[in-house]
């Protein structure tokens, strides 16, 4: 794949595509990539979501049963 970039691209194309994918990866994680349950759980603001992951790792809990906790998630 360098021999390819290399020969029609020049070998300036392989630092930029070094530099470049890294950033592309690390968007599309901050997209994709769900919060905490702890961090979610402390800020108290989305406990339906709290739940959807409980449920998803095979946590059955009571609707009443996500509350707040006194740890605080530093901002």
């Amino acid at each position: 794949m360098n021999a390819y970039i290399l020969s029609h691209l020049g070998w300036q194309a392989i630092f930029y595509i070094g530099g470049g994918l890294p950033l592309v990866v690390a968007a599309v994680l901050l997209v994709f990539l769900p919060e905490s349950v702890q961090y979610l759980a402390a800020r108290g603001t989305h406990p339906d979501r709290v739940r959807a992951i409980l449920r998803r790792m095979g946590h059955d809990i009571a609707d009443t049963g996500v509350q707040s906790s006194s740890w605080r998630a530093r901002s």
